[in-house]
């Protein structure tokens, strides 16, 4: 487990009982980023998203084009960032679009057992006190959230490969 989860520290707990945590809270629970357990969830997918890039970066370096590009003179910095970079950035966005959701998810879960307020909380008091409107609009907030980033990948998967087109 490690030190990844900053010792469950958010801003909120320590802004409630700054007292209690001191430097250690100034240090986790004062971060600057999102609050919370989106936060520390993302914080997690992180790591695997760095391993991802590295492997396709790597995976890209070895590809023709790339020694096709060296060749014609091209500078290394050039190579990289406008031909390797950009290629190997497809699989990325499709891991963290598709990590979004688990985001969420997670972040209902932690607020849950950390007793943090937030969306979550929210959603699960409401379901807990049969409130349907406040069930539905959270529901769709998330479906919204979640369809926004797919959309946003699927963009993106344009701007860096050219190959792709929408008609």
């Amino acid at each position: 487990v490690g030190f990844s989860q900053g010792a469950c520290l958010t801003s909120e707990t320590v802004l409630r009982n700054p007292r209690a945590y001191g430097f250690v809270g100034v240090l986790s629970g004062g971060a600057i980023g999102p609050p919370g357990p989106p936060r520390d969830y993302a914080g997690s997918l992180a790591g695997a998203t760095t391993r991802l890039t590295r492997s396709s970066l790597l995976e890209e370096l070895e590809t023709d084009y790339v020694r096709t590009a060296r060749a014609k003179g091209m500078g290394e910095r050039v190579v990289v960032l406008k031909h390797v970079l950009r290629n190997s950035m497809i699989p990325v966005v499709t891991v963290i679009a598709l990590g979004i959701p688990t985001i969420f998810g997670g972040a209902i879960i932690t607020e849950q057992v950390f007793r943090v307020n937030g969306l979550g909380a929210l959603l699960i008091g409401a379901i807990h006190g049969s409130d349907l409107p406040m069930v539905q609009t959270l529901t769709f907030i998330f479906a919204v959230l979640i369809v926004l980033f797919n959309l946003i990948a699927d963009i993106l998967y344009g701007i860096l490969d050219p190959r792709i087109r929408y008609d």
